[in-house]
């Protein structure tokens, strides 16, 4: 008798308890169910958000953001850090309140603080009254940039994709053109045996 009673006693708080289980995981179904699928692109300048990026070749490199899937991306925020010689230099990008099916937006990635940062690396390099500040050395830099949307709370529990990839800045050895600098090779970087490139 004694337990019966125990039983009847709890027994709603274990059918309560069940129910916060049952409705969690129901949540968690519909949320990924309406988790947009986004990516990223390293672009040139002046080069549709549509274009495949495997390696890319070009002065002046763009960030694109694409939202690839038939959900609404909310609450956007971008970062990237730029790795070189054990030094990190990281920048973070305005948040984005969101991106339509099949929306993208693209943005300038900041090459000047790498010259700030390493301006012994780079020199003056004059023609015709122009300068250009280009590397003594080609440049390999690591880069990673972190996108999270769809937050549930502010910005609790975000989705986070992160892509790696090498940047690498041009010396006038390996690209002789003075008009063609700056000049970067980019590349998705998944392992040292793969190119890796986005899908259109």
């Amino acid at each position: 008798m004694l337990m019966v009673d125990a039983f009847v006693q709890y027994s709603n708080g274990i059918l309560a308890a069940v129910n916060i289980v049952l409705v969690y995981f129901v949540f968690i179904q519909i949320r990924e169910g309406r988790k947009p699928l986004i990516s990223t692109k390293i672009l040139p300048r002046g080069t549709d958000l549509a274009s495949s990026s495997d390696v890319m070749v070009s002065g002046f490199p763009y960030v694109g953001i694409l939202n690839e899937s038939n959900n609404v991306a909310k609450s956007i925020d971008v970062d990237y850090t730029f790795r070189f010689n054990d030094t990190e230099i990281r920048h973070k990008e305005p948040r984005l309140s969101h991106l339509n099916p099949y929306e993208g937006t693209k943005f300038p990635l900041d090459i000047r603080s790498i010259r700030e940062a390493f301006p012994e690396l780079l020199k003056p390099a004059v023609q015709d009254d122009v300068t250009k500040y280009i590397p003594q050395e080609t440049l390999r830099i690591e880069m990673i940039i972190r996108v999270r949307f769809n937050p549930l709370i502010c910005s609790l529990r975000a989705y986070t994709i992160e892509d790696n990839y090498w940047i690498a800045w041009e010396s006038l050895e390996s690209c002789s053109k003075f008009e063609d600098h700056p000049v970067f090779s980019c590349w998705n970087k998944r392992s040292s045996k793969y190119y890796i490139f986005k899908l259109d």
